[in-house]
């Protein structure tokens, strides 16, 4: 048994279904994933290098809202040091009053 399968492209987290560092992680994950239609999303991808666009934001904006309860001000997934997925989960888990110090 060799290391030669560990840390391939194909061995992430993201896509081997690890779970995410938080409940609201794991949901925003899924919303990002089913409304940009990728594959797999990881806690450090970033909006718009999964391909994110205006239209694409504003569903996702209102899918948040609907499934989570939580208003995201669309600006956040422009910001360069907050646009991370694990950025965005945090800010839910912040406005649900779920965050952890």
């Amino acid at each position: 048994m060799g290391n030669e399968n560990l840390n391939t492209p194909n061995s992430t987290p993201s896509t081997c279904g690890a779970a995410y560092g938080s409940a609201e992680e794991g949901a925003v994950a899924a919303i990002w994933k089913e409304i940009l239609n990728v594959p797999a999303v990881r806690p450090d991808d970033r909006y718009l290098d999964l391909g994110g666009n205006s239209v694409s934001l504003y569903l996702i904006v209102e899918r948040i809202r609907s499934d989570l309860k939580v208003d995201i001000n669309p600006q956040h997934f422009f910001h360069p040091e907050r646009s991370r997925l694990s950025d965005i989960a945090a800010l839910v888990r912040q406005q649900r009053g779920m965050a952890t110090i």
